[in-house]
């Protein structure tokens, strides 16, 4: 299929925070990380305690058995082959703030107060031994630069993370919480709908306070209008009344607070993570996800009143099955997705990060519909996954981050997903001597409906001081060609093809000064002609030709390394190009 001077871009998003992959850190390298306790338990399991803000989760450091690693994925990324420089200029850092976001919550950025600039409820930490630590919860506003100022300093009492932002009774006026350190969730609301939502509530505490409720969510799970909570409450596998259990607390205006109204213990398995919500399988009753360090999946029903249940249970081929988000039908047949992943340790690729994709073909029957497999990739944190908009194209991506990494998949249309991948730049600041990226996240910073990456930078010197930082990555807007556009006319050019890798069909674009015979083919690794995509006589001008990965029979090719070689006139130039399935 020839397209001559037309230009179709297709991109999707994978950063890299650090030169080298994330489960080439290893365990001992993280559990050096001062801001942190790691305390490694039994059966291979290791908890992590983030000092400033005590947040805690569990993951698994278990291999799974290498058979089950080499199991068919449908699209298997392998990232030790990538050359990630491709990408370096997708994203450019714009800016940063002096905080971040837990683990667990959503970088939230909204416009509350109606004045057409972005705020952002956030948290700081500053560690200024032998001095008294700083804690502040904080707002920050865009500046007319784009940039975040400091708008806001909730009361001293009042310090920690923000997790999530809705309206709970639908009266207009939002409303957002934090879990404190004492594990309860202070809820703060708007006075009118052009204040800030900085107005103190309430407080929801029906647990005792060493137990902490993980991934707190907003969403109205029976479709009354109002606002349920949704959370998993860590209170450990010796409490016989509340153990291990995933909540749903609902709202009474009488008392003006929220009631628990159910719990549910996912034995055996001890520690879920992580919640996506939505009506699953259409059928107007509401439902949320979540997966366990064991690697089940549970999605669970809305039945009636206060009753619910649960819908599915299912043993997935990874642990650490945290990674869940609910998406609105991006393969076009009708069905909306449930993706559901996890990570793993592997002898055979340092680690793996693998993806699953569910849909119901009828109203609570579930099926697995496509699995992601990204090889070289462990990382000792949690992740995140979001559907939303990566490339000012109007439509919604998923995003996935995990460790070091940020992913951007799409689907092709018919039927399969792809991907691709940036190199994200990290953050200096000579003040500190040393500093990671511990978690990202994605949100619109500058409230154009296209997600920014944000990246949490902890930086830290041993023996005085450390600091959370928030540094913004932002998409550079490509208009009509895409970044590999030369325009200088006055020569042949084969630019990189795209996507690369690519599965199941990739972009070659070349330009011609002046008429001429061209000549474009495919070869294999070693060398032999796998199919000649033009040979002819074309007029000068900017050509686009779709290589679909088939040889000259039109068979499917094999998973590897191809060459594409062009040939006009005294002009000859060769790329290298990756199908991955």
């Amino acid at each position: 299929m020839l397209l001559n001077k037309f230009f179709i871009v297709i991109l999707l998003v994978m950063t890299v925070a650090q030169s080298t992959f994330a489960q080439k850190r290893s365990f001992n390298e993280f559990r050096n990380n001062p801001g942190i306790d790691v305390h490694l338990l039994q059966d291979s399991t290791f908890e992590v305690i983030d000092k400033a803000t005590n947040d805690r989760y569990l993951k698994s450091l278990r291999a799974f058995p290498e058979e089950d690693n080499l199991s068919q994925a449908d699209l298997i990324l392998e990232l030790d082959t990538l050359n990630l420089s491709y990408y370096d200029n997708l994203y450019r850092s714009y800016g940063k703030i002096p905080a971040y976001n837990a683990y667990s919550a959503n970088y939230i950025a909204i416009d509350a107060n109606k004045n057409n600039k972005m705020e952002l409820y956030v948290y700081r930490f500053v560690n200024n031994s032998p001095f008294l630590d700083f804690h502040a919860t904080q707002i920050y506003e865009q500046s007319n630069d784009s940039l975040f100022s400091l708008i806001y300093d909730f009361p001293l009492d009042s310090s920690d993370k923000f997790f999530d932002v809705g309206d709970i009774t639908n009266d207009g006026l939002l409303d957002i919480f934090y879990r404190g350190r004492e594990n309860s969730m202070k809820f703060f609301k708007q006075n009118t709908p052009n204040d800030l939502i900085n107005n103190f509530n309430f407080i929801y505490n029906s647990f005792p306070p060493q137990y902490q409720p993980n991934t707190p969510t907003f969403y109205d799970i029976d479709n009354d209008i109002n606002l349920e909570i949704i959370y998993f409450l860590d209170a450990g596998d010796g409490d016989s009344v509340w153990s291990y259990s995933n909540h749903v607390a609902k709202y009474n205006p009488q008392i003006n607070n929220y009631e628990l109204i159910y719990y549910h213990r996912p034995l055996p398995d001890k520690y879920t993570y992580g919640i996506s919500t939505g009506d699953f399988d259409q059928d107007v009753k509401g439902n949320f996800g979540t997966g366990s360090i064991d690697g089940k999946f549970y999605i669970y029903e809305h039945v009636q009143g206060k009753q619910y249940m649960v819908e599915l249970e299912d043993t997935l081929q990874t642990y650490n099955a945290y990674l869940t988000t609910f998406t609105d039908d991006m393969d076009g047949n009708g069905k909306p997705e449930i993706w559901i992943g996890g990570d793993f340790n592997s002898s055979l690729y340092g680690g793996v990060t693998r993806i699953y994709v569910f849909e119901a073909d009828v109203p609570g029957n579930y099926e697995q519909v496509y699995q992601i497999d990204i090889r070289g990739l462990f990382a000792f944190t949690t992740g995140k996954l979001r559907f939303c908009d990566l490339d000012y194209d109007g439509k919604k991506d998923l995003f996935l981050a995990n460790g070091d990494f940020v992913f951007g998949i799409k689907n092709n249309g018919v039927g399969s997903y792809y991907f691709d991948f940036i190199n994200l730049l990290p953050l200096i600041d000579t003040t500190y001597s040393s500093q990671l990226i511990d978690r990202i996240d994605a949100a619109d910073l500058d409230g154009d409906g296209t997600y920014e990456i944000v990246a949490n930078h902890y930086l830290y010197f041993p023996s005085q001081k450390s600091a959370y930082y928030s540094v913004f990555h932002k998409r550079n807007k490509i208009s009509e060609v895409d970044d590999n556009y030369n325009p200088i006319l006055d020569r042949f050019d084969l630019y990189n093809n795209y996507p690369n890798p690519f599965n199941p069909e990739t972009r070659i674009k070349f330009h011609l000064p002046s008429d001429a015979r061209v000549s474009l083919c495919i070869y294999n690794s070693l060398g032999e002609e796998i199919k000649v995509l033009i040979n002819e006589t074309c007029l000068s001008g900017e050509y686009e030709i779709i290589w679909n990965g088939t040889d000259v029979n039109g068979n499917l090719v094999p998973s590897g390394i191809y060459f594409i070689t062009m040939i006009a006139d005294k002009y000859s130039k060769t790329i290298k190009s990756v199908l991955i399935k």
